[in-house]
């Protein structure tokens, strides 16, 4: 996977990042490289070399292209893309090399654009709106989704047009990625075999997701994982499902729901985290815990006494396995506090008597 961080919010957890979290911290070593942009020298030569031709020849060329690009090697890469795609580079067979007609090149449109971002972009306003719309939503699901999930969220038979229409734009790449490989988080969606897309560069996954206003992005995540879920046919799918769902819902954490969508959300988290603790350890079942219990409102204990009780007592246990004792004592005194009777209580009793030694 390429990554690179220029133009993004540094403190922002990226999709590899997630990935390489979730394994064991025994079995890697990370080491961060700060990649610089390529000299004037270096864009000559990539250039000279990508498509075969003199040095001599492209000089006004790579001085203009690296003045645009700055030596952003994504960037002018994608340059070079469009104007193969434009006639502009043409690949002669008969002396085995690429053809340039560096003046028409120095006049095309696409270099009055002055980001990657921008280049992105005017590729998009090339796409009919349903795919735009299509590729935003993907975008949300993540670097990487798959035919079956998509087919779910978007209400159209044009699905896998679109997919052919992102690979065409550049944009998209198809498959396989199979968590057999490696390639995939654990609790990915996608099977072996699932046809599976991927936005080619991170740059080209934010360019997309940008397009969604920053106001709207948790609203814009939270429809479809509750879109997701009302798709669900059956257990089996829900097992599948399950983690990606809650991946949506939990970003729209402010969303106002009644009380019987509350209740059957908290315990949505509540199968999540039973399943996330088998599978992945403690961390990830306490961020679907605490959400089920804050979705249950303040009369949680009131109105969903069960639920609250099923909630409280998976997150003392979770808490208690990552160490987290101070967060463990809290949740066993409001326990305590609101256990009807005593035996509703005596796992987190037990629990403090543990902290405790």
């Amino acid at each position: 996977a390429t990554f690179g961080t220029d133009g993004a919010n540094c403190n922002q957890t990226l999709t590899v990042t997630d990935f390489i979290l979730e394994l064991n911290p025994d079995s890697y070593n990370i080491h961060h490289c700060h990649l610089k942009p390529l000299s004037s020298q270096a864009v000559h030569e990539l250039i000279a070399e990508t498509l075969w031709l003199n040095p001599t020849e492209i000089v006004s060329l790579s001085e203009s292209l690296f003045g645009l690009t700055g030596g952003n090697a994504l960037f002018l890469l994608e340059l070079l893309r469009h104007f193969q795609e434009d006639d502009l580079l043409v690949y002669d067979k008969t002396t085995n090399q690429w053809t340039c007609d560096t003046h028409l090149v120095k006049q095309h449109p696409l270099l009055q654009v002055h980001s990657l971002r921008e280049l992105l972009i005017a590729k998009l306003s090339d796409m009919p709106e349903e795919a735009k719309e299509f590729l935003k939503v993907a975008s949300v699901i993540g670097s990487n989704f798959s035919l079956n999930i998509m087919r779910k969220l978007i209400d159209s038979e044009d699905v896998y047009s679109y997919c052919e229409l992102g690979i065409e734009a550049g944009l998209l790449s198809q498959g396989p990625y199979h968590k057999q490989a490696g390639l995939l988080p654990r609790d990915s969606l996608i099977e072996s075999n699932e046809e599976v897309f991927a936005f080619r560069h991170d740059s080209i996954h934010r360019a997309i997701y940008d397009l969604i206003p920053d106001a709207e992005k948790n609203t814009f995540a939270f429809e479809l994982g509750m879109r997701l879920w009302r798709k669900v046919k059956d257990e089996s799918e829900m097992e599948a499902l399950i983690f990606v769902i809650l991946r949506l819902i939990t970003r729209g954490g402010d969303a106002t729901l009644d009380d019987k969508s509350g209740v059957a959300l908290a315990s949505l988290c509540l199968q999540a985290a039973t399943k996330a603790s088998k599978a992945t350890g403690f961390d990830q079942s306490i961020s679907y815990l605490d959400f089920g219990i804050n979705v249950l409102g303040q009369q949680k204990w009131h109105k969903h006494y069960d639920i609250c009780l099923a909630l409280y007592s998976s997150a003392i246990e979770a808490y208690y396995g990552t160490g987290n004792f101070d967060r463990v004592i809290h949740l066993v005194e409001e326990v305590m506090l609101r256990a009807r009777v005593f035996e509703d209580s005596f796992q987190a009793r037990m629990m403090k008597i543990y902290v405790f030694g």
